[in-house]
């Protein structure tokens, strides 16, 4: 069972027993639900909505219609699911069983129903089938303004994102100046391989200035030696900041000594000086 689940399980049990019913009753629900789910394992289908009638009032009902729901998800439409959703829409299980929707709906490329169904959420690879459903659906336009902030991120996708980023390159919309950010993005969380991957998409003098801040990753000291860096860049001072950072994590006194020695060669920034 997922973990999710159960933490909604819990929270159903949790409400049950602050419910004020007799012992009886409770013993009598207890042993109902019991032999509902024993129904649900066994197929028993006729039983199982007997049962399942006598439970209405009883705060783990939402979960049985979960779990009856779930057993024949292969076969269930919208119709189903949105009545689902409306009647537990007060809880959690109502999230659970959209998402669980969403990614049936995301297999068979069912976009337009995607789309009918998807709530905003914080889930990367969710909102990567919504800007497909939108593409797919002649929205291009509107799924074209929200990739940049998915894609400007230091580490890698969700390959459900793919596509969408596919697309939106294919447009002329993803620029070397959105590829620089990705690549501070991805050396600043340790990603060197994203890094260099997105390189590839750069000119041939930008690829070697992508290797030299990956090789100031591994070795900061490299940030001393002049003749590396004589030549301007644009993101020339923010790759020697970065070394003289990266080698503070594990030795302030000899990044102070580095920083001594490059800051008066370079024209950092005011916000690169105070970092």
């Amino acid at each position: 069972m997922p973990k999710r689940v159960l933490s909604v399980l819990f929270l159903l049990v949790t409400a049950w027993w602050m419910t004020p019913t007799s012992a009886g009753d409770l013993e009598r629900q207890r042993n109902s639900f019991l032999a509902a789910e024993k129904a649900l394992d066994g197929g028993a289908s006729r039983e199982f909505r007997r049962l399942s009638k006598e439970l209405r009032d009883y705060p783990l009902y939402p979960y049985l219609e979960y779990r009856a729901l779930s057993k024949r998800i292969d076969r269930a439409d919208n119709g189903d699911i949105r009545s689902f959703l409306e009647t537990h829409a007060d809880t959690p299980l109502a999230d659970i069983m959209r998402n669980r929707w969403l990614d049936r709906l995301a297999r068979r490329q069912r976009w337009s129903d995607y789309l009918a169904f998807y709530r905003p959420t914080s889930d990367i690879t969710r909102r990567c089938h919504q800007l497909h459903a939108l593409i797919a659906t002649g929205k291009t336009a509107q799924a074209f303004t929200e990739v940049p902030e998915i894609w400007l991120y230091g580490r890698s996708r969700p390959s459900a994102c793919d596509p969408v980023f596919a697309a939106w390159e294919r447009a002329g919309l993803r620029t070397d100046g959105m590829v620089w950010q990705r690549v501070e993005k991805a050396i600043d969380a340790g990603e060197t391989r994203l890094a260099d991957y997105l390189a590839r998409s750069l000119s041939k003098p930008d690829r070697a200035w992508v290797k030299q801040w990956i090789a100031l990753f591994k070795s900061p000291d490299r940030a001393g030696e002049l003749e590396r860096f004589r030549e301007a860049h644009p993101y020339r001072e923010a790759m020697l900041a970065f070394a003289v950072r990266r080698k503070a994590r594990w030795d302030g006194l000899e990044a102070l000594a580095l920083w001594q020695q490059v800051k008066p060669r370079y024209p950092f920034s005011t916000e690169q000086i105070n970092e």
